[in-house]
């Protein structure tokens, strides 16, 4: 069983690196889907802003449900300061709840 996975620029990352930098990766994607649909949301677009939103929700139901083993490395991971970002979170949900509203 490997022990380190590469990245894209060839570097070699050991396990906890690896999944620090996933998250990383997970929070960047993250963030890009919400400013998008915050651009379609200021545009009055806002069934297409809700359709990105509730994608990202789905996502973010599984890493949190707690039964997903994910979950338990989650808050291992926040507790050491890493994992993901619980303000993005929230404003995830307030942009959802402010495309329902317009």
């Amino acid at each position: 069983m490997a022990n380190h996975e590469i990245t894209s620029d060839g570097n070699r990352l050991s396990a906890s690196t690896s999944y620090n930098y996933w998250i990383e990766k997970f929070n960047e994607s993250l963030i890009l889907a919400n400013d998008q649909a915050v651009q379609l949301i200021n545009k009055g677009k806002n069934q297409e802003a809700l359709a990105i939103l509730e994608k990202i929700e789905s996502l973010l139901e599984v890493i949190f449900h707690p039964k997903v083993v994910i979950d338990r490395d989650f808050k291992a991971a926040a507790s050491a300061g890493t994992g993901l970002d619980r303000n993005l979170v929230i404003v995830i949900l307030y942009n959802i709840a402010a495309s329902y509203q317009a």
